[in-house]
């Protein structure tokens, strides 16, 4: 790399730096003085509450406020979280009768990752006689125990 390209990204890469501990810095400075200004605003609708209502209902209105504030912002936040998440379709009723169509229902209603999953038990349970299946299903039964502790 010639030395003028070199010192050319070295120089891109130093102002970066400092547009960013800049940005730092001015983004810290912002949320100290908001939380000192959001102190010093409840302090004066306490001392302003105080006068009308005694300081226990001042006290508590300012509380309740602060809850109710809290409350907006969490509900705020769990619906945007909820926004995001993939909407899964329900799955297909099932009629009853036989097993291949309760596992098709089971493979439509899940992720690909269960339906390889659920495909691959298939194999498993077509390959293995029903005294092996028992057999698995004693021994797994006995782990899921001593794990649970029971």
């Amino acid at each position: 790399m010639p030395r003028w390209l070199a010192s050319l990204v070295q120089g891109a890469i130093a102002q970066r730096l400092r547009d960013f501990r800049l940005l730092a810095m001015a983004t810290t400075l912002s949320l100290a003085l908001a939380v000192v200004a959001a102190g010093f605003g409840t302090f004066a609708g306490y001392a302003f509450l105080r006068e009308r209502a005694g300081s226990v209902s001042a006290a508590l209105i300012v509380a309740a406020v602060c809850a109710a504030l809290a409350a907006i912002l969490w509900s705020m936040t769990a619906w945007r979280i909820r926004a995001r998440r993939p909407r899964r379709t329900p799955p297909p009723p099932f009629s009853g009768g036989d097993i291949e169509g309760l596992l098709q229902s089971l493979a439509a209603a899940s992720t690909s990752e269960n339906q390889m999953v659920l495909l691959a038990a298939m194999r498993l349970a077509r390959d293995l006689s029903p005294m092996q299946l028992l057999l698995a299903a004693l021994v797994g039964g006995f782990i899921a125990g001593r794990k649970l502790g029971k």
